[in-house]
């Protein structure tokens, strides 16, 4: 239900204090808190999603999509730092559950 990690007891303090870190730096290395959206772009660390252009680039360098990739990619991008389950991404991709 959204746990990225745990800790038994007894635990030590330092050893949770890192795991917090970690996690910190995991959640804003992966764009969620620096997500940056216009209406024709969408930016999350190194990608950028041209909406107009239909177009994804990674560090910069395009990448080569088919439209249901896209599509995918398109809606997770829009939706950074949310889980979708295999049946919402069916219905919300091609229509149907």
């Amino acid at each position: 239900m959204g746990a990225d990690d745990y800790i038994t007891k007894p635990y030590n303090p330092m050893e949770l204090v890192a795991r917090v870190k970690s996690n910190l730096r995991r959640y804003l290395s992966l764009g969620s808190a620096d997500t940056r959206k216009s209406s024709d772009n969408i930016e999350i660390g190194g990608l950028i999603l041209d909406k107009t252009a239909k177009q994804l680039y990674v560090d910069g360098e395009p990448v080569r999509l088919t439209a249901t990739e896209y599509k995918i990619t398109e809606m997770l991008m829009e939706n950074a730092g949310r889980v979708f389950s295999a049946e919402e991404i069916y219905s919300r991709v091609w229509n149907k559950v």
